[in-house]
């Protein structure tokens, strides 16, 4: 199969896993894009057919039928060849050919694979590798589609976050006598939603000595409900965090770790202060533009005042309720676009408007990107082209990028471009709808 679709092995095993990730981010995602959405059925059925394909070599390569740098007598049937192509190759295209091929000749394919002859200390390993083909979970999978168009996302059947709190109630039953556990778990239940309650000013009508009491055992000992309260309702208790205004989308914003005056001002040389007699001209037309763009402020006259530079951003996203924290060099969305993130600061335009922005480095559109076809994922190239963006105008989802570098290959015939970690300007993006829990 390697050879057919003009990869080395390595590069076949690696498309398989990616193959295979790719398809858990579309299961796992709490939303769906339109085209996730209609390739649903095709992503998870490549998934499927190369977690049986790599178990399926995995079995031949340990039966006694397969000799170390020989090929089995019909190896030229496990793959039906394939008319080469001068442009370059669709995985998933090769592969539908490649079965609709096989089916036609009876799949010998797995004629050959049920006919392996199994002895020795090996024996054991291919049968548990041959077993995994017929997990239920595998078969499972072709389910998917049905249950996305009855509940939008395979994700409101996922029963992970019902098993997330039975960890916890088998974590909070150990501090218990074990009596009557049904009656002290949900006293602590009930305990703890009122907390949180609390803490968000449910009851300042109802006891309002008790709420401000409250608020001032909080303000002392940040930390001290952090085993109630969810992360989205914590609060940043890192040294060195500064409030700043907040917008609908984004709630409790903070800057996070000053950096050193010095530093700012001599190794990064970015500006210290704004004002009238503002020396980097550039850095105060970007400024201007983010007041205007970000946060509808046309025709801003920057005063004279500080600008106060951090390496961290944090604040709550409206949508999902999870804390976002971005640092200074990861990868973000601003106004749609993706960036890295060199700089966090903060402006006031007058006094008590701290005003939270970050310094961006763009890097080229979608337009521009080529896809690999190894990851299936788009390969983009740093601009050098620097903008300021508001924080209105940051994504909350969480991008991963990294940097590569890039060489031809040419190795038995089989021709392409090898990636290796680097410090260039070449970026592999992970564009997965990637989910913790």
């Amino acid at each position: 199969m390697a050879r057919n679709l003009r990869m080395d092995p390595v590069d076949c095993i690696v498309h398989c896993f990616a193959a295979m990730a790719k398809s858990n981010t579309v299961i796992l995602a709490l939303k769906m894009s339109a085209e996730d959405r209609v390739n649903m059925d095709r992503t998870i059925r490549h998934a499927r057919k190369s977690f049986q394909r790599i178990y399926e070599c995995a079995a031949l390569a340990n039966s006694s039928s397969f000799k170390r740098g020989e090929r089995p007598s019909s190896q030229r049937s496990l793959t039906p060849a394939i008319p080469s192509r001068q442009d370059s190759v669709d995985f998933d295209d090769e592969l539908d050919e490649i079965d609709d091929i096989s089916n036609r000749r009876l799949s010998k394919y797995n004629q050959l694979a049920e006919s392996f002859t199994v002895s020795g200390k090996t024996s054991k390993k291919v049968v548990d590798f041959r077993k995994y083909l017929s997990r239920p979970n595998v078969h499972m999978g072709l389910h998917y589609t049905d249950v996305a168009a009855e509940y939008a996302t395979p994700s409101n059947c996922l029963t992970f976050l019902g098993e997330n709190k039975h960890r916890e109630y088998k974590d909070k039953i150990t501090k218990t006598n074990k009596r009557d556990p049904l009656k002290t778990l949900l006293v602590k239940e009930q305990f703890q939603q009122t907390v949180r309650f609390a803490v968000i000013g449910a009851f300042s009508f109802i006891e309002p000595n008790l709420i401000i009491r409250l608020y001032k055992i909080i303000t002392k000992c940040p930390i001290l409900l952090d085993r109630i309260l969810p992360f989205s309702e914590q609060e940043d208790v890192e040294e060195n965090t500064f409030n700043t205004i907040s917008d609908p989308a984004h709630i409790k914003p903070h800057a996070i770790g000053i950096l050193d005056k010095k530093f700012v001002a001599h190794v990064r040389q970015w500006p210290t202060w704004t004002g009238p007699r503002m020396s980097d001209a550039h850095f105060s037309s970007m400024l201007r533009s983010a007041y205007s763009k970000d946060y509808r402020e046309d025709h801003v006259t920057l005063p004279k005042t500080k600008l106060l530079w951090c390496h961290k951003m944090s604040f709550t996203d409206r949508i999902s309720e999870h804390r976002i924290t971005f640092k200074t060099g990861d990868f973000i969305l601003c106004r749609g676009r993706l960036a890295r993130m060199d700089g966090v600061f903060l402006h006031e335009l007058s006094p008590h408007r701290r005003r939270l922005f970050v310094r961006v480095t763009l890097v080229e559109g979608s337009q521009e990107a080529t896809m690999d076809n190894v990851l299936n994922t788009p390969l983009r190239n740093l601009d050098e082209a620097e903008d300021i963006v508001g924080l209105p105008g940051i994504g909350a989802a969480k991008q991963y990028v990294i940097h590569v570098l890039s060489r031809r290959k040419d190795k038995e015939g089989i021709r392409g471009t090898e990636l290796s970690r680097g410090g260039g300007k070449l970026l592999l993006h992970y564009n997965y709808d990637i989910q913790f829990m």
